[in-house]
């Protein structure tokens, strides 16, 4: 037998020793290759060892007959020293608040809007969980963001990685809606669900999802736009609003920086550009914003507001093809400094964006120019400038940009933000940085405009003009300022005006407002305001006004009526304000109106508002609007060739302007003013303001009285209009009417000339009804009795009369002459008889 080598004896043994140890490895209980050990080992505990939970052995098969979290038993905890050693998590206390709220829900769907960076994720990652958790995100980063903030099995779903039965699951929405994803798993499979950015929640990737797990206990949605912008509505995904905090909240409350703005007209417009998906056709932006002299403007605004003022900047574009060219134009602008300008897109590997990412954190890096991939998940709070060169009407979209913006950072005094819009913004309900606040900057006058600047506050400016200060002293001096600036800028177009046709051209303010083409106002005239809790106003007659606030994601608007208190004895009040969705806020709406006299109607009806703009005005309209303009350098001749819509609506203005004279009567004062009047005044106008929100807690209390009343008059009418059809029909089939007449005038006297005149008019009118005279009947061979006898039966038969298809002739007008002759002045009872033309002889 051969003698072995000492190395070959030494292999050998090495051999059965690295054999010995895989099997131990391979059949040892507690190794995560155990084969004995059915469960599946979470990628965090196998990777990180963060896992601090063991669990009794179980088989899995198959995901669908994954673990449950109930049929879990827990082992004894092997939690590791710097587990024991890491501090308690401290809340914010609104972040608390909501967590008491959510955590008793047991069931339903609901929304909890925040606004970006005031810490969403700390709050639903940190809820009680009764059962397993899915968690649903729309991006890479979002998908991954929530992972840290847990200490249990965490699992992946998206693209190639795949979830194990961990206890709290993180999806891409675009990889899970898929049905071969869907199917690994059972319905109810989860007991909570999970929506991050949950605007995106209305479309259809998202609903089948929360439709395939329909046996999930509950549902929360983490939203920062509760408003809705752009079409989106979320009521048929989500039942309520259970926590809410908006931006204006954040920033009072300090937990966000202050925003700053700036409006620049970029000198180019929105003609021809068309809405896909609720926000503006990005291709056909591109044919606006991609000219050399509109990149040329943006990168100059960057270099004066951003650059020389050594601000850490994001800037937004349309698409890569405009991000290109405004990065080259900027960083020709700053030579030997290239490099701190970058550029992120779709296209960026994930290593070079991480590294631009950290640049900018670190300073390196001062500008990165994006085109909408630096929205939700991204977190810089270095931040102090953006630059918005992509308009948009999408609500959700631009509170996500302006939000990479508002997280505070050391030595972070605010925001500012750059808006750079188009010359017809006004008219496409475009989002800017005052819209965030509530308030539509191109709907204020041009002065107001003007106070809009990286010098103001754009929160504390915007709640000036809302009202919402606490000073009643410098709410007084504002509006004394906005109703001074209102008198004097309609005056002022009354005397530069040449004449009333120019004024109505080219001043008149009906003429420039357009309304919100996303909503259905079922027929109404409806006009956009400033304010979006007033932000559409519905003018019933001259005085009355009903306005409804910017519909919210559940698509409910707050109308508030502001009413004739006479209309609704026993209420006593002229206010109501309610909540509704829109559509039954718009029809409350329309039946209110359709209450009040027909004359109305113009002022709130579109199709009777174009019938009365071919319709001439009437001869007291003129008068009116000579007498109340005379006063002005306004030449008023051509008065007479108004339409009855533009002399309507001239009267409404003069009407404003009138009262809002009578305000500053009221409440005005000057520099010169004594200090005891002056407090006087400040005394009365607090107290109008208390009163005022009296009445609107009280029109709260009553809406529903006023509902039901307006329902009442709504049935009343159609009764009375059933009525009135039944009677019009049994008059059409009429073959005579009697009627009792009063007679004017005497038999020696000849008709007037008003009395042609109005008799010709009359049977104008009533010729076209389908009510015809004798072809002898002529006024000029009858006394002024027999003319205003004729006169009131015509009269009668144009107002009650139904219309004809097949014409009929007054057949006796003889006799009723006749009759007329013998009463002579006074009452007068009379029969008319009628037969159709074609029978008349």
């Amino acid at each position: 037998m051969r003698k072995l080598p000492v190395w070959e004896i030494l292999l050998h043994y090495f051999k059965t020793l690295f054999f010995i140890i895989l099997i131990q490895i391979c059949f040892h209980a507690d190794s995560p290759f155990s084969f004995n050990n059915r469960r599946e080992t979470s990628r965090n505990e196998f990777f990180c060892g963060k896992i601090t939970e063991q669990y009794e052995e179980y088989e899995v098969t198959d995901v669908r007959e994954g673990r449950k979290y109930e049929d879990h038993k827990e082992k004894k905890e092997n939690i590791p020293m710097e587990e024991q050693k890491k501090q308690e998590i401290t809340f914010r206390p609104y972040q608390k608040e909501c967590l008491d709220i959510l955590n008793p829900i047991e069931s339903g769907r609901h929304l909890i809007a925040l606004p970006t960076g005031c810490g969403k994720t700390m709050i639903f990652t940190h809820l009680e969980r009764k059962g397993r958790t899915l968690i649903l995100s729309h991006r890479d980063e979002l998908v991954r963001q929530p992972e840290k903030y847990y200490d249990c099995p965490f699992g992946i779903e998206k693209a190639d990685e795949t979830s194990h039965g961990e206890e709290v699951v993180s999806a891409s929405v675009q990889s899970m809606h898929s049905d071969k994803r869907l199917r690994r798993f059972r319905t109810d499979d989860f007991d909570t669900i999970i929506v991050d950015e949950a605007h995106h929640a209305a479309a259809p990737s998202y609903k089948k999802i929360l439709n395939y797990f329909s046996d999930a206990r509950r549902v929360f949605g983490f939203t920062a736009t509760p408003k809705r912008g752009d079409s989106v509505r979320l009521d048929d995904v989500f039942d309520d609003i259970v926590f809410s905090r908006d931006l204006r909240w954040g920033i009072k409350n300090g937990y966000l920086c202050d925003i700053r703005c700036k409006l620049v007209n970029g000198n180019y417009t929105l003609n021809g550009v068309k809405k896909t998906a609720g926000d503006f056709n990005q291709q056909d932006l591109d044919g606006k914003l991609s000219s050399a002299e509109t990149i040329a403007l943006a990168a100059k605004v960057y270099m004066d507001n951003c650059h020389t003022k050594s601000k850490h900047t994001l800037i937004y574009c349309v698409n890569k093809k405009i991000c290109v060219l405004l990065l080259t134009a900027i960083r020709t602008l700053v030579p030997g400094e290239e490099e701190r300008i970058q550029m992120v897109t779709g296209d960026t590997p994930d290593e070079e964006r991480r590294r631009i990412l950290d640049d900018f954190s670190s300073g390196k890096v001062v500008s990165i120019v994006n085109c909408m991939v630096l929205t939700e998940g991204t977190d810089l709070p270095i931040c102090d400038a953006i630059l918005n060169f992509r308009p948009t009407c999408n609500s959700s979209l631009y509170t996500q940009i302006v939000g990479r913006g508002t997280r505070l950072y050391e030595g972070k005094e605010h925001c500012l933000v750059i808006d750079i819009i188009p010359d017809d913004g006004k008219e496409r309900s475009l989002c800017t940085a005052p819209t965030l606040f509530g308030i539509n900057p191109l709907l204020l006058d041009k002065k107001e405009q003007q106070k809009i600047n990286e010098d103001v506050d754009l929160s504390e400016l915007c709640d000036l003009i809302k009202g919402h200060i606490t000073s009643i002293s410098e709410q007084l001096e504002y509006e004394i300022e906005s109703v001074n600036r209102l008198v004097a800028e309609t005056e002022d177009a009354f005397n530069t005006a040449p004449d009333i046709r120019t004024y109505i051209q080219e001043y008149a303010p009906w003429n420039t407002q357009k309304e919100d083409e996303e909503l259905d106002t079922q027929g109404l005239l409806v006009r956009e305001t400033a304010d979006a809790d007033k932000a559409y106003v519905i003018y019933p007659d001259y005085s009355q006004k009903i306005y409804l606030s910017k519909p919210d994601l559940f698509g409910r608007t707050t109308i508030q009526f502001d009413v004739d208190e006479n209309d609704f004895p026993g209420l006593d009040s002229d206010r109501f304000i309610g909540d509704l969705p829109w559509d039954e806020a718009i029809t409350l709406a329309r039946d209110y109106c359709g209450t009040l006299p027909d004359y109305y109607r113009y002022g709130w009806d579109k199709d009777a508002a174009k019938i009365w703009q071919k319709t001439h005005c009437t001869g007291k309209q003129s008068s009116r609007i000579k007498r109340d303009l005379k006063k002005y350098d306004l030449d008023t001749k051509d008065a007479e060739n108004l339409n009855k819509f533009e002399a309507s609506m001239l009267l409404d203005q003069v009407s404003t302007l009138n009262k809002n004279k009578r305000f500053l009567k009221e409440f005005g004062y000057k520099t010169n003013t004594s200090k005891r009047i002056k407090e006087q005044k400040k005394q009365n106008y607090e107290r109008m303001e208390e009163q005022e929100q009296e009445k609107n807690e009280k029109g709260k209390s009553l809406f529903p009285a006023f509902q039901k009343r307006v329902m009442q008059k709504v049935e009343k009418q159609k009764q009375e209009s059933e009525r009135r059809e039944n009677a019009q029909d049994k008059l059409k089939k009429a073959t005579s009417v009697k009627l009792n007449i009063t007679l004017y005038g005497g038999s020696s006297y000849h008709p007037s000339a008003k009395q042609v005149a109005f008799f010709q008019s009359l049977i104008e009118e009533t010729s076209q009804k389908g009510y015809l005279l004798p072809e002898n009947a002529d006024i000029s061979n009858w006394d002024k009795l027999q003319a205003s006898c004729m006169i009131s039966i015509l009269l009668w038969i144009k107002d009650h009369m139904p219309s004809l298809q097949k014409p009929k002739r007054i057949s006796n007008v003889n006799e009723i002459l006749c009759e007329a002759e013998k009463t002579g002045y006074g009452l007068c009872a009379t029969e008319v008889r009628f037969v159709y033309d074609t029978q008349y002889r």
